[in-house]
């Protein structure tokens, strides 16, 4: 949410805070350093400028003041601290962090950072479980499947299990991004939450579409309705701007009662739509999923005044969103293969090189357990294993990718095939070009800097 706003607004920089004490329990228990070591390395690998730390590891509060600052607990959280400044110190983050999917945070809307109730709202004032809270969980899960809770703080593990403290992106990054500044490089735009639209939000979204971006909604994305009571019964009004002609309207859309796999929905029965443009039909031959060519770019759109989170549309909703993301994140040259276990992150650089970040997430496992990562670049593909907790990093320049096996080496830049490396005493580093792997031993005892090449 910060990162989409951030790029929105041009704010040069963005901050975390790591809420330590009240995240999860015991304090001094080895997955709890760890899960502290990976929130360093994952924030600050998703892009992250100032990491605060809550006390600063000098006490804890109320039931764990005993965690004093020279404690077992305190020290231990403190090497993990020591680590990461370390790598912070001898490695730059450079380039654009590559984010192909945006989800648009509607106007009025709150995204549920916490929980699935937006803030300052009350079960005494509407239904938390509604389809439009509902909705927002629908993304969270497509892209960090593991993340499937709902509170994430005050939890306390008798022993490790899978939780959603932190979790692998098998498609990529996704940001948040504001409805009314849907810039920067998303080739796919997506609504699922309540939205109240405004003629210059809609202007400023069909001018990215225009302009190359895919754009999935349902129709209740357009309404102007603010009313709560009628938002839940679905009672919604529409107003007339250019893209319902787009989307193949002559006039506001006209509801009729349908179903979908036995599943009642109302549906839009005066949309105009080509056969090459319906994707799916109602259970009696209505459109319900449209693919509309506007500009450089498609308007995809769920022909219903429902929000995604409907039990009519859920399921299709997300299948057709997680297999236009994966079309995005294919389509590039250069991209990280992971599990739900593996995070990364890709970084471009001005000159057409790339940056690509890994990191397992799975601190609820042994810590001899070595997770495997795939590197794709052109039509080859490079294994990179992952040791627990150890954050590795990968340069590609064209066809070739330079990998090293810790985190104290680095791989600074590329000049006419050659690869400037830095580290500390003698490092392992891996080549991989069409296909084939290079290993190469580099002693760094006498020059802090030297070059390597397949």
């Amino acid at each position: 949410a910060l990162r989409g706003t951030a790029r929105a607004f041009n704010i040069e920089r963005t901050g975390v805070h790591h809420a330590l004490q009240w995240s999860s329990s015991p304090h001094d228990d080895p997955m709890r350093f760890m899960r502290y070591r990976l929130a360093l390395y994952v924030t600050w690998m998703q892009g992250a400028h100032e990491i605060n730390t809550e006390e600063g590891l000098w006490h804890m509060e109320e039931c764990y003041f005993s965690h004093h600052r020279f404690s077992h607990a305190a020290k231990e959280h403190l090497k993990m601290q020591q680590d990461f400044s370390r790598y912070v110190a001898t490695h730059q983050r450079r380039g654009y962090l590559r984010t192909k999917v945006g989800v648009l945070h509607g106007r009025y809307d709150g995204y549920p950072c916490f929980s699935h109730i937006v803030w300052g709202q009350s079960k005494r004032r509407f239904n938390p479980d509604f389809d439009a809270e509902l909705s927002w969980q629908m993304p969270k899960l497509s892209f960090f499947p593991i993340d499937d809770k709902s509170w994430t703080t005050f939890k306390h593990f008798s022993h490790g299990e899978p939780f959603g403290l932190v979790s692998g992106n098998p498609r990529g990054n996704l940001d948040i991004v504001p409805v009314e500044k849907p810039i920067g490089n998303y080739g796919l735009l997506a609504f699922f939450g309540y939205n109240k639209a405004e003629k210059s939000d809609l202007d400023e979204i069909l001018k990215a579409v225009m302009n190359g971006a895919e754009l999935m909604l349902s129709l209740a994305h357009l309404t102007d309705t603010t009313d709560r009571d009628d938002i839940e019964n679905y009672r919604l009004h529409f107003f007339e701007h250019e893209i319902f002609k787009y989307l193949g309207f002559d006039s506001l859309p006209e509801f009729t009662a349908d179903s979908f796999n036995g599943t009642a929905l109302p549906v839009a029965e005066n949309i105009k739509a080509d056969s090459s443009e319906i994707i799916m039909t109602t259970d009696r031959g209505r459109a319900l999923l449209i693919e509309k060519k506007v500009g450089d770019g498609k308007i995809i759109l769920f022909n219903t005044k429902y929000y995604p989170a409907n039990p009519a549309i859920k399921d299709l909703y997300t299948a057709e969103f997680e297999k236009r993301a994966d079309e995005q994140n294919s389509s590039e040259h250069t991209a990280p293969i992971g599990d739900a276990e593996i995070q990364t992150a890709v970084y471009d650089l001005e000159n057409g090189d790339c940056e690509i970040y890994f990191i397992a997430i799975d601190w609820w496992n042994a810590p001899e357990n070595v997770h495997k990562a795939e590197l794709k670049v052109g039509d080859s593909i490079y294994s990179i294993s992952l040791p627990h907790g150890i954050m590795k990093k990968a340069y590609v320049h064209g066809d070739i990718a330079v990998w090293a096996d810790s985190e104290s080496a680095d791989i600074l830049c590329e000049s006419n095939g050659e690869f400037t490396v830095s580290g500390i005493g003698t490092e392992q580093f891996h080549i991989g070009c069409c296909g084939k792997v290079k290993t190469l031993n580099v002693d760094f005892t006498s020059k802090a800097q030297q070059i390597i090449k397949f």
